[in-house]
């Protein structure tokens, strides 16, 4: 059984190296914000995939939640656009603006491009930085939605996380 491989380094330096086809898949609003977070370097290393998604006026397959932006960089590069936020904030009512079931929508097609080119997912922590999300949560949706069906995940953070205990935590021994 495949698991998830963790880099801490630059995901853009790592994929040049890669002779392998790729799918950068990461998370986008369905407001066409961008210019924060994972996008800003995304955005300078494949200007094409900034410009399809600022330009993303599509009847079949709308910017809407639940809908994936491919965008094919060279003969063995995609970036996708997963569209799995709402807005960008939390909403007036307090949620992040993250919306799980449209993520796993996107994750589903990522999955469908990827079987049908053979390629690997290298990818942000998606999800867990503007979006809010729970990346434990999402953990287990790359599991089940990529690594049960074979496709190599590589996940790359920028920092190593080091985990600083909550003095409301109970098992906080410190």
């Amino acid at each position: 059984m495949t698991k998830i491989k963790y880099i801490v380094g630059d995901l853009f330096a790592a994929i040049a190296e890669n002779p392998d086809p790729i799918i950068i898949p990461h998370i986008v609003n369905d407001v066409k914000a961008w210019g924060a977070g994972f996008v800003v370097p995304l955005g300078r290393c494949f200007p094409e995939s900034k410009k399809k998604y600022l330009a993303w006026d599509s009847r079949m397959n709308p910017c809407t939640l639940g809908n994936v932006q491919k965008v094919q960089i060279s003969d063995k590069l995609w970036v996708a656009n997963m569209v799995g936020q709402t807005g960008v904030g939390l909403g007036k009512d307090g949620r992040p603006p993250i919306r799980y079931s449209a993520l796993a929508d996107c994750m589903k097609e990522v999955s469908y491009l990827a079987e049908g080119i053979d390629a690997e997912i290298h990818a942000p922590k998606f999800g867990a930085g503007l979006a809010q999300g729970d990346f434990g949560f999402i953990e287990k949706l790359i599991e089940e939605i990529w690594i049960d069906n074979g496709i190599d995940v590589t996940i790359y953070s920028l920092e190593e996380e080091v985990y600083v205990p909550d003095s409301d935590d109970p098992y906080n021994l410190f």
